[in-house]
C-alpha cells in the first residue's frame, strides 16, 4: 500500500511510526527544512482538561505506544486578570516542549520512524492522491478542509510568541486574561528552563498586522520587560470538520480541527487522531468512530468558549477570585474525580441558551 503524509509535524511523525509497525512505509513530505514548526515554544497538557484519564502522558504510552517526553512538570498555575490574581498549586499536567527545538516532541519521537521523508518539498493532495492508494493531511492548518468545503471555524487567532531570557520558575504556567490587549484570547508563559522561557499572546478577530499594537499594550499593561531573543508570528485557528475522511484522503490533528477553541493546545487529540488514522489505514476500521472522544471534547470546549466570549474584564475578575478560592481549588483541582470538562460545558451550554 502506498501512502503520503503532508506535513513532518507531530501528527504526520505520529502517524508515519505507526503506519511502519502496522508493516506500512509511508513518504513523509514536508514544506519545510526540519520536521516540526519551524520556530520552538512550550505548550502543555493539563490533567483538569483531560479527566476522566488521570494522566494524559502515560494513557497515550500505553494506549498508542506513543511517548511524549514532557520537558517539565506543572505544579502551579498563575492566573492573572485585570485587577486580581490567583495560584493552584498541584500535580497539574506537563509542560511539552514544540517546533525548532533538540528536545521537541518531534525531534524525539521522528529518531522511530525509519522510513523515507521529503524535506523542503511543499506538494498538493490533489496530485498525490492519483499516485498514492492513501494521502493523509498534517499540514496543522484547515486550509485542506476549507478548499473541500468541509470546515466550520470557531475561532481565528493572531499570535505573537517570543522566546525570553530571565528567571523562572520550571514548574510554573502563567496565564493573563484582559479584554484590553487580548479580547476574547489570552496570554501565556512557559519555561523552557529556569533561564529561558515562552511568552505568548493571542488575540482573536484582529488582522495579523494589529497583534504589533496588542503585544505592546499587553507588555505595558503587566509590565513586563523581558529581554526578547526570538519572535514568532502566526495564525491560529480552532473548527469542526466533517467528515473527516474523504475518498482516500485522511485529516489528522490540527488540520482536522483538534486544536481545542478554549485553551489552543491539541498535543493529545493529534497524536490520537494519528494513531487512529494508521490503525484505520491498516485494518479498516472506521476512522470517524474511532475519533469521536476528540470531536465530542472540542464540542464541548466550545461552549466554554462561548460563555469565555462573553465575559468582560469585572467576570474576569471574579472568576479568577472564584478560581482561588480554598473550597473551588479543593473540589475542582484537588479532587480530581470530578469532570470539570462535562460538568462545566453543560452549565455552560444552559447560560449560552439562556442568558
Amino acid at each position: 500500500m502506498k501512502v503520503a503524509i503532508i506535513g513532518g509535524g507531530l501528527s504526520g511523525i505520529v502517524c508515519a511510526i505507526q503506519l511502519q509497525r502496522y508493516g506500512i512505509k509511508p513518504h513523509v513530505f514536508e514544506k519545510n527544512k526540519k520536521v516540526a514548526e519551524p520556530y520552538r515554544h512550550v505548550g502543555a497538557a493539563l490533567e483538569i482538561a483531560l479527566r476522566p484519564i488521570k494522566d494524559p502522558l502515560e494513557y497515550l504510552n500505553e494506549k498508542y505506544n506513543i511517548f511524549l517526553k514532557p520537558s517539565g512538570l506543572v505544579n502551579k498555575v498563575i492566573h492573572n486578570g485585570p485587577t486580581t490574581s490567583s495560584t493552584i498549586t498541584g500535580n497539574l499536567g506537563y509542560f511539552l516542549t514544540r517546533g525548532n527545538h533538540p528536545n521537541s516532541l518531534v525531534n524525539h519521537l521522528v529518531k522511530d520512524f525509519k522510513g523515507k521523508i521529503y524535506l523542503n518539498k511543499k506538494v498538493d493532495y490533489k496530485d498525490l492522491k492519483k499516485t498514492y492508494d492513501i494521502v493523509v493531511v498534517a499540514t496543522g492548518h484547515p486550509v485542506e478542509a476549507k478548499e473541500l468545503g468541509l470546515w466550520n471555524e470557531i475561532i481565528k487567532m493572531s499570535v505573537k510568541g517570543t522566546i525570553i531570557s530571565g528567571n523562572f520558575d520550571t514548574d510554573t504556567f502563567t496565564v493573563w486574561i484582559n479584554k484590553d490587549y487580548c479580547k476574547s484570547g489570552y496570554a501565556y508563559l512557559t519555561p523552557f528552563n529556569n533561564r529561558e522561557g515562552c511568552l505568548v499572546l493571542a488575540v482573536n478577530d484582529i488582522q495579523p498586522e494589529e497583534i504589533e499594537k496588542y503585544w505592546e499594550k499587553f507588555l505595558e499593561t503587566e509590565k513586563l520587560n523581558y529581554k526578547i531573543k526570538e519572535t514568532f508570528n502566526r495564525e491560529h485557528y480552532a473548527g469542526f470538520m466533517y467528515p473527516h475522511k474523504v475518498d482516500n484522503i485522511y485529516f489528522i490533528g490540527n488540520a482536522a480541527g483538534c486544536l481545542d477553541p478554549l485553551l489552543g493546545f491539541g498535543a493529545f487529540s493529534c497524536v490520537l487522531t494519528a494513531s487512529e488514522a494508521a490503525k484505520s489505514i491498516a485494518y479498516g476500521i472506521d476512522y470517524e468512530s474511532a475519533i469521536k472522544s476528540v470531536i465530542d471534547f472540542n464540542t464541548k470546549m466550545l461552549e466554554f468558549r462561548k460563555t469565555f466570549n462573553k465575559l468582560n474584564n469585572k467576570d474576569y475578575d471574579l472568576l479568577i477570585k472564584s478560581i482561588g478560592l480554598p473550597k473551588v481549588n479543593s473540589l475542582f483541582y484537588k479532587w480530581n474525580k470530578i469532570n470539570v470538562v462535562n460538568i462545566g460545558s453543560y452549565i455552560s451550554k444552559l447560560l449560552n441558551k439562556y442568558v
